[in-house]
């Protein structure tokens, strides 16, 4: 279990003033969740909020899935298991 803060990208459909978009711009969304890094490469990690363990009738599986580029994260914390 990982605790992970990072910059999300974000997008607006709306029309906006030159102003607007300055105010827009310097906003800054920051995700934080905890979940699983599922697989990692020197560019991204993969991680997912929920996770289901195999048993008789269904395999292992992951949801919530994010691919967050490495260079997006500001906080990863390996959390104590209970």
């Amino acid at each position: 279990m990982t605790y992970l803060e990072w910059h999300d990208a974000h997008t607006n459909n709306g029309w906006f003033t030159p102003e607007q978009v300055d105010r827009w711009a310097e906003s800054d969304w920051v995700i934080r969740e905890c979940g699983w890094v599922i697989k990692e490469t020197d560019k991204f990690i993969i991680f997912a909020t929920a996770w289901k363990p195999p048993d008789e009738w269904t395999e292992e599986q992951f949801c919530s899935l994010h691919r967050i580029p490495k260079t997006w994260i500001r906080i990863r914390k390996l959390l104590s298991p209970l």
